[in-house]
């Protein structure tokens, strides 16, 4: 298979599918009555999340894979703030 191929059948294959980083979120900001300061509220459907990492010692995952998760999860708050 040449990467020719690859290549375009991946083209054709973005245009059918939806995009699997796209999220469906809602941001509103209103002022809270009771406090007088405001609220800000994000609720957000997240794609899946898929994060791999390589370690010599098995024990060594629960760090790297929260902190990996975590700065995906960021930035696609942050695409979805800034949209």
């Amino acid at each position: 298979m040449s990467s020719d191929y690859s290549f375009e059948l991946y083209e054709r294959l973005t245009e059918i599918l939806p995009d699997p980083m796209s999220t469906k979120h809602t941001f509103t900001v209103a002022k809270d009555e009771v406090t007088g300061i405001f609220k800000g509220t994000l609720d957000i459907q997240l794609p899946p999340i898929i994060v791999t990492k390589y370690k010599a010692d098995k024990n060594d995952f629960k760090y790297d894979i929260q902190r990996a998760v975590t700065e995906v999860v960021e930035e696609i708050v942050a695409k979805a703030l800034d949209d």
